[in-house]
């Protein structure tokens, strides 16, 4: 599995003896890898609507439950600081999470 680059290892899970719930599991040979996924805004209004609607995710729930001025603040603290293309754009990386282990024979 790709191993993630020097400037995301503080986002980067520890080796897999610290991912106690695989090994409780019975699992050997456990490996972490990061799945890497382009995700394209045309602008910064794209990015933001989902945030700002209900859902279960984490961050929709974070966001739901800022008053208006900290939702604002929040708001244009991301426009600021986000990599917006000239054009208005906005090209992320999204991260998932892969383990991989094998369980020997009971």
């Amino acid at each position: 599995m790709p191993r993630p680059s020097t400037r995301d290892r503080t986002s980067t899970p520890a080796s897999p003896s610290q991912w106690p719930s695989f090994r409780a599991a019975g699992l050997d040979n456990v490996a972490v890898g990061a799945i890497d996924l382009p995700m394209v805004f045309r602008d910064f209004d794209e990015f933001w609507l989902p945030h700002t609607m209900a859902g279960a995710a984490a961050v929709q729930r974070y966001v739901s439950g800022l008053d208006d001025e900290r939702k604002n603040a929040l708001r244009e603290h991301l426009r600021a600081t986000l990599p917006i293309a000239a054009d208005g754009s906005l090209h992320l990386t999204d991260r998932a999470w892969a383990v991989r282990g094998t369980k020997g024979a009971a």
